[in-house]
């Protein structure tokens, strides 16, 4: 029976050695092609074995951990921080006002995060702890995310950023609604 390993590398560890597997796979495919026409095109290096059938082999086998690693990556949880899952979050549909008939998607909002847990209270707010202790809280309004000038009505939580997708940095004033604000500077006074 085989014996299997448990490894722990980050993304850009594994990135390396598919590299390195990847530049194997290569050299023997030359030495394949070398044992073949007596000449590799792709490679000014080759390896040394029996024939073509051997060193196809090989690289076959090379290029089999490849997708294995790839393969097994795709399953494995991201964004893992201080041992911490994590997730991001991003509102859509915006609207200007909670009563705003939506004919389409509305505007897309910006994406926050890392963030380690979730929290409704009573349905008003919705509260994000981060993972370095500190938290951003949303209000809701009329089951509406408020968020700097547009209400959002939807809001989808990701493992990981769509590519070209930014972080932006929560202003927990933006995440009062005006009126709210201006009592709160009332109150203070």
């Amino acid at each position: 029976m085989e014996e299997f390993v448990k490894l722990t590398l980050s993304r850009m560890d594994i990135g390396q050695i598919l590299d390195g597997l990847h530049e194997r796979m290569l050299v023997w495919r030359a030495t394949e092609e070398y044992m073949e026409t007596g000449y590799p095109q792709s490679s000014d290096c080759i390896e040394e074995c029996s024939d073509e059938h051997e060193a196809h082999a090989i690289a076959d086998y090379y290029q089999y951990l490849i997708d294995t690693v790839k393969k097994q990556l795709e399953f494995q949880p991201i964004n893992n921080v201080g041992g911490k899952k994590h997730f991001y979050i991003t509102l859509l549909h915006g609207r200007k006002t909670p009563s705003e008939e939506m004919d389409d998607k509305g505007s897309q909002g910006p994406a926050f995060g890392p963030y380690s847990e979730l929290y409704s209270i009573y349905g008003h707010s919705l509260l994000f702890l981060r993972s370095d202790g500190e938290s951003d809280e949303f209000t809701v309004i009329d089951g509406l995310i408020y968020y700097d000038g547009v209400y959002y009505g939807d809001w989808v939580v990701l493992c990981e950023l769509k590519q070209g997708q930014s972080i932006a940095a929560f202003d927990k004033n933006n995440a009062v609604r005006p009126k709210e604000a201006q009592s709160m500077k009332t109150q203070s006074l």
